[in-house]
């Protein structure tokens, strides 16, 4: 953790500042839903899933992040680029979709890059740490993109990432929020070390959500009856005071295993840290 003052144009070129961040001129399509960000922003603040996941995220991040500030690439709306600056960690939100720079603005986000990252607007060999919180599964050529984040990143230079777990879990909630895969811990640590990283640590976690995600949505949608909608996707997130109580208690219990750098054998996401080689 540090508290000096981050120089944004040692990252970055070629990118207009205005409207208080910085934004390229042109920007393509990606393969998420044009109201994700909106609708995931009214979801983010009361949902267990969310919650959880920042505190992984921020406990991995505090254990192997490096000196400098951490990137929260295609960072929709900055939840976790939020909840990392507020636990003492410099953080930039990067997200190509305008709609989540400007929650990231509600949010009082300093740093917000509105684009794809990429060598047009970023410079080679210049960020020390990279996050990818479930945007690796957005991205139809992940290879291509694993190697650019190897190029940007320093020597040494770390990568956080989660994805959603295991093909098994597949459901029509997959196809509507664009994603091209799940992963499984082999086959994500075979691909990233392929494209220059070193793994440093892997872990499945949310391991009490496999078998309702399983039976509430996978078996539904091979038999033709899951029909996802925003208000369903909203209830599935939200949980009541007794719930939520309970299911904190169950993360508590994986977030310690991780801690003592404990692998769990499954669940429905997975984290992996690596280290350009």
């Amino acid at each position: 953790m540090t508290d000096s003052i981050i120089i944004i144009e040692k990252f970055i070129y070629n990118l207009k500042f205005q409207h208080g961040f910085w934004q390229a001129t042109e920007l393509d399509k990606t393969s998420y839903p044009s109201d994700g960000n909106n609708l995931c922003f009214d979801i983010e603040g009361q949902s267990f899933w969310f919650r959880n996941r920042n505190r992984i995220i921020y406990e991995i991040i505090k254990e192997y992040s490096i000196k400098g500030p951490v990137f929260d690439v295609g960072g929709g709306n900055g939840f976790v680029t939020n909840y990392l600056y507020k636990n003492g960690f410099e953080t930039i939100l990067v997200e190509p979709g305008i709609d989540g720079c400007l929650n990231g603005q509600k949010r009082g986000i300093k740093y917000i890059i509105n684009s794809f990252f990429d060598a047009t607007h970023f410079y080679t060999n210049s960020i020390p740490n990279i996050g990818l919180f479930d945007v690796l599964e957005h991205i139809e050529n992940p290879g291509d993109f694993l190697n650019t984040l190897n190029t940007m990143l320093i020597p040494d230079g770390r990568l956080f990432i989660t994805v959603p777990a295991f093909y098994t879990l597949w459901s029509e909630e997959d196809n509507q929020a664009g994603h091209y895969r799940r992963y499984r811990i082999k086959e994500l640590k075979k691909s990233v070390s392929d494209h220059g990283f070193d793994v440093l640590f892997s872990t499945y976690f949310f391991s009490f959500l496999f078998l309702p995600v399983f039976i509430l949505r996978t078996i539904p949608s091979k038999i033709g009856l899951y029909k996802p909608d925003s208000q369903k996707t909203k209830n599935q997130h939200f949980s009541n005071s007794s719930t939520g109580k309970f299911l904190d208690l169950i993360m508590k219990i994986e977030l310690s295993k991780i801690n003592k750098g404990k692998s769990i054998k499954y669940g429905s996401s997975l984290l992996l840290v690596a280290k350009k080689r």
